[in-house]
């Protein structure tokens, strides 16, 4: 992943190809999903979104299989989702999330339930007829979250502020 994250997808991507070969071959099923799922946040970052979904079902259905959190893999799937114009699914992949996020994992906040929140408010801004109420409360709950957990010179909290701007002047982010 750092080859992905420090803009080298092409090696990024071979490397965790090769992982996921050596994770099958040896029935590595815990290795593997960990793996698909790095395949996929690769992918999606490479804005090849609908060659991720695959994956992350994969990854999913190996996560249900060994009992794993898949939380935020479904986030990726919301996000994947997006990215490949399927807004209705990403929607709601998006809405079952931030409800487990706000009800059972972290009612109280954090940046991953802020990334959750933050995903499902850009697809509903995708929407034609979009609710920009919704849009905009979950983008001021997105900055207060990113606010305290990261502080206000995060580039997550300025890039959430900008988001909200964008929100509150009916302009989609």
């Amino acid at each position: 992943m750092t080859f992905v994250e420090t803009g080298d997808v092409t090696t990024g991507l071979m490397t965790l190809r090769e992982l996921e070969q050596q994770a099958r071959a040896l029935g590595d099923d815990t290795r593997l999903s960990a793996t698909l799922n790095s395949i996929a946040v690769a992918l999606v970052s490479a804005g090849r979104a609908e060659e991720a979904l695959p994956l992350i079902d994969e990854g999913l259905a190996l996560s249900a299989k060994l009992n794993q959190a898949t939380v935020w893999t479904r986030v990726i799937k919301s996000r994947a989702l997006r990215l490949a114009g399927q807004t209705e699914r990403a929607i709601e992949v998006g809405e079952a999330v931030v409800t487990e996020y706000r009800e059972t994992i972290s009612p109280s906040g954090g940046p991953r339930r802020a990334e959750a929140e933050r995903e499902l408010a850009l697809a509903l801004s995708q929407l034609k007829s979009r609710p920009h109420d919704r849009v905009r409360t979950l983008f001021e709950s997105v900055v207060a979250q990113r606010r305290e957990f990261l502080g206000e010179d995060s580039p997550l909290t300025r890039q959430s502020l900008r988001e909200l701007e964008a929100a509150q002047t009916k302009n989609p982010p």
